[in-house]
């Protein structure tokens, strides 16, 4: 270890550097686990620990942020992981001293009303506004200001600033506010040029745009609406200025905003020259005209109120004179009963004798079915050997003759040859599966035959033997033992004990090739008492590995249950003093003779 050592391996002093480095990350995460700020505030400005850039005044910061990522991990916080979280700290608090910078100089442009300053402030890539447009400068200062006036007067401090939150919420109201003033200005400039153009179907439509917000526009009044606003138009464009592209709207809050009527734009600064175009109709002058055409037009409705008394005479009139129909409906009814009754009476009548020649006729189809089939064979048949005969006397047959005897002039000497070869395949092929299933039951039968000899071979060599010493009693009994002796036992002629066989093979079967399940019987039966069970079990059932097969199916079983037992066990039982699958491994190499060479 004293010496040097090959490239890629590290010396003692790095690795008692990186030992301490390791230990003091170790102790961080441990205060940030238990929450002892004082630990971790220790090991967090350690030497040892190695991490740069770690500010004493922001250790509690430090220690929520670094906390809350540990909460989010699954594991313990890295050396990289603790230096990018004091990074981001730094960082962040780097930007919120920017950030308070930026607002000082916002706050201190709006106390001077200096609009170049405030724009300058609001633009700074440190101050995080977003959606600063130049154009909106003097509606910023103006909704700083005021929003700067009452936070004084809520605070009673003069020299109260804004906080950053309340600088955003003044660019986001001044933006929406010139989104606003723009929509209401194009909309005023669509409801003159409609005017001036003198058509109502586009002047109604522009009266009812959300963005003017005109009271009591009636759809019916629209004749109305264009004649009277191109009546106020009229007079001006005759004596007022029109060539000046810039006019002015009051908004709500009675602030100004200049649009240009040409490039369709608008500021809130007043322009330089500005001068008002005279024939330009505002919100004020439109919503006065609306209202004064609407109240005209409840008038006039409100004068015609009375026909509604009228209309209601007429419908109980009418209500009174159709009951007097409906009543004398009714009494035709009821004085004409017997004649109703007449009437059905007719009607069954003519029902029966329809339903009689109906069943008559319906009688007389079918005794005639016979007929009926005949007629359409001999019309059927007819007609398929005119089809025929066109098909082998014409040179150019129809398309659909042909098409029916198409299946009879495919056919060849090939075809027929191939044909009956296929057919004499089949048989013959049915015929070996016959036979085989045949063979199959007489091997089986000849199984049970042979079963049977060998079972009762001595039997029947001291019936033999002893035949004639025997009386009818000792007959009789010496049947009943045979009778018992053949049905006893897994391989007893009945068809209960044959299906157990099988059960008992497909068990064994299973046991041999799934070794997972004796490897888990291996591991969970007690070594004091199991050991010679096993050993017995598991050579009987594997022949003692006699061949190739069982030899191999005992060395998955042997290695599956050392599997288990290692992926069972714990550090502490891991090794125990003898295991199980090694109790059975020496009687195994003991038994199985060596390999050939």
């Amino acid at each position: 270890m004293y010496f040097l050592s090959p490239q890629g391996v590290l010396q003692q002093e790095e690795l008692f550097v990186a030992v301490e480095m390791l230990s003091a990350v170790s102790l961080i995460n441990q205060g940030l686990e238990a929450g002892h700020m004082q630990e971790f505030s220790f090991s967090l400005v350690s030497p040892s620990a190695g991490l740069s850039e770690v500010e004493p005044t922001l250790l509690h910061r430090y220690f929520e942020s670094l906390q809350v990522k540990q909460q989010q991990s699954i594991e313990l916080l890295t050396w990289n992981q603790l230096q990018e979280g004091i990074n981001a700290i730094n960082e962040s608090v780097q930007d919120e001293h920017q950030q308070l910078q930026c607002v000082g100089l916002i706050n201190s442009a709006v106390l001077r009303g200096d609009a170049q300053k405030l724009l300058s402030a609001l633009l700074l890539p440190s101050c995080g506004l977003e959606e600063v447009l130049p154009a909106n400068t003097c509606r910023y200062l103006n909704l700083l200001t005021r929003a700067q006036q009452h936070r004084a007067q809520v605070s009673r401090e003069p020299g109260a600033e804004l906080w950053l939150a309340d600088i955003q919420e003044a660019v986001k109201t001044a933006n929406q506010e010139s989104q606003r003033a723009l929509k209401l200005g194009l909309s005023l400039a669509a409801v003159n040029q409609a005017v001036k153009e003198d058509k109502v179907k586009q002047t109604l439509r522009v009266l009812m745009l959300p963005e003017l917000h005109l009271q009591d526009v009636l759809t019916c009044c629209a004749a109305q609406y264009q004649r009277e606003l191109h009546c106020r138009v009229e007079p001006r464009s005759l004596s007022g200025d029109s060539r000046s592209p810039w006019v002015r709207v009051r908004l709500e809050d009675r602030s100004w905003y200049y649009l240009h009527l040409t490039r369709l734009e608008g500021v809130w600064e007043q322009p330089a020259g500005f001068r008002q175009n005279q024939v330009f109709l505002d919100r004020e002058q439109i919503q006065e005209v609306v209202s004064s055409v609407s109240a005209s037009f409840r008038r006039g409705a409100l004068w015609k109120g009375s026909e509604e008394l009228i209309t209601r005479l007429q419908a109980l009139c009418r209500g009174f004179l159709l009951r007097q129909q409906m009543q004398a409906r009714r009494r035709y009814l009821g004085n004409n009963t017997a004649s109703v009754v007449i009437i059905q009476i007719q009607a069954m009548l003519r029902m029966w004798s329809a339903r009689r020649k109906y069943r008559a006729r319906l009688s007389f189809f079918r005794r005639q079915v016979g007929a009926v089939v005949k007629i359409q064979a001999f019309f059927r048949a007819s007609r398929a050997r005119g089809e025929y005969r066109m098909l082998v006397h014409s040179a150019t047959p129809p398309l659909s003759v042909v098409r029916k005897f198409l299946h009879l002039l495919d056919l060849g000497d090939g075809d027929i040859r191939e044909e009956a070869e296929l057919l004499r395949l089949r048989e013959e092929v049915v015929r070996s599966i016959r036979s085989n299933r045949q063979l199959e039951a007489d091997l089986h039968l000849m199984d049970l035959k042979i079963g049977l000899l060998v079972r009762n071979r001595a039997t029947l060599q001291e019936v033999v033997s002893h035949c004639k010493k025997l009386t009818r009693k000792n007959k009789e009994q010496l049947s009943d033992m045979m009778d018992v002796e053949r049905n006893k036992g897994l391989k007893a002629l009945s068809r209960e004990r044959r299906e157990r066989l099988e059960a008992y093979q497909h068990l064994f079967y299973l046991l041999q090739t799934q070794p997972l399940y004796l490897a888990q019987l291996i591991f969970l039966m007690p070594q004091s008492r199991s050991t010679r069970f096993m050993e017995m079990l598991v050579f009987s059932l594997f022949n003692y590995g006699s061949d190739c097969r069982a030899a191999f199916l005992l060395l998955q079983l042997f290695t599956e249950a050392l599997r288990y037992e290692i992926r069972c066990s714990t550090c502490s039982t891991l090794t125990p003093p003898t295991p199980p699958c090694t109790t059975l491994t020496p009687p195994y190499t003991t038994l199985r003779p060596p390999a050939a060479p």
